[in-house]
């Protein structure tokens, strides 16, 4: 197997971490919008991005977009 082509690398690092924020957001969303601020659940959905689990499967995406792979 090749090497991802270059064109195609930041639309899948960008769409992992599109993903990955929407992932957050899902998980973070409340039940009953009404009673709570919007600012701090986008801001909690952020601060999941952060976390150890994410931060390694982000660079285990990010590192495989660049790694050439040989079967």
């Amino acid at each position: 197997m090749k090497q991802i082509p270059e064109k195609f690398r930041p639309w899948i690092i960008g769409g992992w971490l599109v993903a990955l924020y929407g992932w957050n957001l899902y998980s973070v969303w409340p039940a009953d919008i009404a009673s709570s601020d919007p600012n701090r659940i986008f801001l909690s959905a952020l601060s999941l991005c952060l976390t150890p689990v994410n931060i390694f499967l982000s660079a285990a995406v990010i590192g495989a977009c660049f790694i050439k792979w040989k079967w």
